[in-house]
């Protein structure tokens, strides 16, 4: 739920800040701030897709127990 209201809210800032064309004076001159703010959707949308792969994963709480070769540990 957080990650889907995170990308929700932080595509909506990211979308009016590059519709306005705003840029930060103090920090970047040049550089869009939708630049920035871009990474706020992007990475809570990744981190909702991984959560949404371990979740639908089956016998994930067993995978846990395994090494990277898929035995038990």
């Amino acid at each position: 739920m957080t990650c889907g209201l995170l990308t929700w809210y932080g595509a909506l800032a990211t979308w009016e800040n590059y519709s306005k064309h705003t840029y930060d004076f103090f920090k970047l001159p040049n550089v869009p701030i939708f630049y920035v703010y871009l990474i706020i959707p992007v990475g809570s949308l990744l981190w909702l897709i991984q959560l949404l792969r371990k979740q639908s994963r089956p016998g994930s709480a067993s995978a846990e127990k395994q090494d990277d070769r898929g035995g038990d540990i």
